[in-house]
């Protein structure tokens, strides 16, 4: 699901035989690699979102495959995002400034 609530199905198809290796997003070919037989990190963009697919070749010659969703890296997505929560910290701050200063006022003429 991306931010606005829209579903993207991703799929990964690895023939551990021959290494070729497909990404596919909502049914179109987002990736080809061929000759993968090694571990093998794939980054692409599903939107404005930076996916990571890691392939991780497995002792005992198998695969293992991760999805992530970085956000870490510096897109504008994730400068927007950062700016957000910059944005709502301060305001809880404030707002929890604001609540024990009433809290104290409170105390003080009550007391």
């Amino acid at each position: 699901m991306d931010d606005f609530g829209r579903q993207h199905n991703v799929g990964l198809y690895h023939a551990p035989g021959s290494g070729n290796l497909m990404i596919y997003c909502n049914a179109k070919i987002v990736l080809i690699d061929f000759l993968v037989k090694a571990s093998k990190d794939y980054s692409f963009f599903i939107e404005e979102e930076l996916c990571i697919i890691k392939v991780e070749k497995a002792e005992d010659n198998g695969f293992s495959y991760n999805f992530k969703v970085n956000k870490k890296a510096d897109t504008p997505l994730n400068q927007l995002r950062e700016s957000r929560e910059k944005k709502y910290l301060i305001y809880s701050l404030i707002i929890i400034f604001a609540f024990l200063l009433l809290i104290g006022l409170i105390i003080f003429f009550f007391a």
